[in-house]
């Protein structure tokens, strides 16, 4: 007598990876980058003592970059390719406007500014499969 292991129907090929999975981690990495830029904007407007409307111009760079988010969840080709660009934009004129102070710490701003929209527009553009239709 053998032992056989149970066969499991998932009702299609069960893989550890699927095209799905690139798009849905695409838009955590878009969204969580977008939403803790607009919590900085507004944490850091409240911190310094703005009023209602400082703050909201702390924030307009998260805004920004929510509907950039919301732009890419809706049309990935083109919402991969305008992330990619910001991204470009990030690591080369955020360090050109950041002033002097340490470059480890403009390194590390650019870092946070211009990885997450680089990962998740390239993510997009995958997942879409480069057919701009």
């Amino acid at each position: 007598m053998t032992l056989r292991t149970p066969k499991f129907h998932w009702g299609h090929d069960f893989h550890l990876w699927n095209p799905m999975m690139t798009r849905d981690l695409a838009r955590l990495i878009a969204g969580v980058w977008a939403f803790f830029w607009t919590w900085f904007g507004m944490a850091s407007g409240i911190a310094e003592g703005m009023t209602i409307p400082g703050t909201l111009v702390h924030m307009a760079p998260g805004l920004a970059f929510t509907a950039l988010t919301w732009f890419a969840f809706r049309h990935e080709f083109a919402g991969g390719g305008a992330l990619l660009a910001v991204s470009l934009l990030m690591f080369v004129y955020y360090p050109l406007f950041a002033g002097a102070g340490p470059p480890g710490v403009i390194a590390a701003s650019a870092l946070l500014l211009g990885l997450p929209p680089l990962v998740a527009g390239l993510m997009f553009l995958i997942h879409h499969g480069g057919d701009p239709s």
